[in-house]
């Protein structure tokens, strides 16, 4: 009951707070989780971001109010934190397909998004295979680069990011100061994927390889794994179809009742070409966590 406690008493917070401009770090800190995991964790649930879950709540009660009370679409606005009427018929209109000065009608037919509430549905699902591990710190090197919550904000997609490192040679680079620490041969694809300093805002993502090196190579960065303790899933299948789907699964299927909460620090993705003439990998996703101790 862990992520589902954590998850609800943010979902109060954020139903408090619903009139302000809700900070989604304050929200996190009413749970054991940092911005970047609560987020990640509800999108995963929920198929939609926290940021559209909060403005669908917005313009839930704000359209209730208009159907209910002689109260101003000026006034409605700034009681929901919008700084111009544009800015909010625009976010009003996208969920209810109307406009609020049309929406008074009491015949016009609004959407309802109700506060979520979260709790455990147990279903026939994938099996995963896994193991906890105890790690001592390691080091990656490779090349970093921030992928940003607001996809407009991005150069490019992660999957365009290996894409780019493949074909300007950088990868190769990149895997000739591999050490082998997790996969017993070297290939082209034995590389390892982290997502580090997520937060609300983002998170920066690293091309790289496990290595002994203590210094990086000139155009290139070390990243340090501290000691920790990882849920390790094992996956196999058509990398483009099957990765997607990997968090998802982790965060949304066996977080919620593992007894294990998610906490600060990298995930790791390392991957491996089967050895035969497929388009199937094998990868490993590696996430930090710690025993659960939030009492519901």
């Amino acid at each position: 009951m862990d992520i589902l406690t954590g998850l609800n008493r943010a979902m109060d917070y954020i139903e408090a707070n619903i009139c302000n401009d809700v900070d989604i770090e304050s929200a996190a800190e009413t749970t054991p989780y940092s911005a970047y995991h609560l987020q990640k964790i509800f999108s995963y649930l929920t198929d939609i971001s926290l940021a559209e879950y909060i403005r669908r709540r917005k313009m839930t009660l704000a359209a209730l109010e208009l159907q209910s009370s002689k109260v101003k679409v000026t006034d409605l606005a700034l009681k929901y934190g919008y700084d111009s009427m544009d800015s909010f018929s625009r976010a009003f209109s996208r969920l209810h397909g109307v406009s609020p000065s049309m929406a008074r009608n009491g015949g016009t037919a609004l959407k309802v998004f109700p506060k979520l509430f979260f709790q455990i549905s147990i279903k026939g699902g994938n099996s995963m295979e896994f193991q906890i591990k105890e790690m001592e710190a390691f080091r990656v090197v490779g090349l970093k680069r921030r992928f940003y919550h607001d996809e407009q904000k991005n150069k490019s997609s992660i999957s365009g990011f290996w894409e780019e490192l493949r074909q300007n040679g950088k990868l190769l680079e990149i895997l000739k100061h591999c050490n082998d620490k997790f996969l017993a041969s070297k290939s082209e694809e034995e590389a390892v994927g982290v997502c580090t300093n997520g937060d609300s805002d983002g998170l920066d993502y690293f091309i790289a390889t496990s290595t002994d090196l203590e210094q990086a190579p000139d155009g290139l960065e070390i990243f340090t794994f501290p000691k920790n303790t990882y849920a390790v899933f094992h996956f196999t299948g058509e990398l483009h179809k099957t990765m997607p789907n990997a968090e998802k699964m982790i965060f949304s299927e066996w977080m919620p009742s593992s007894g294990y909460d998610p906490v600060e620090g990298a995930d790791l993705e390392v991957y491996s070409k089967l050895p035969h003439d497929s388009p199937d990998f094998e990868f490993w996703c590696y996430v930090p966590v710690k025993k659960s101790c939030l009492q519901t």
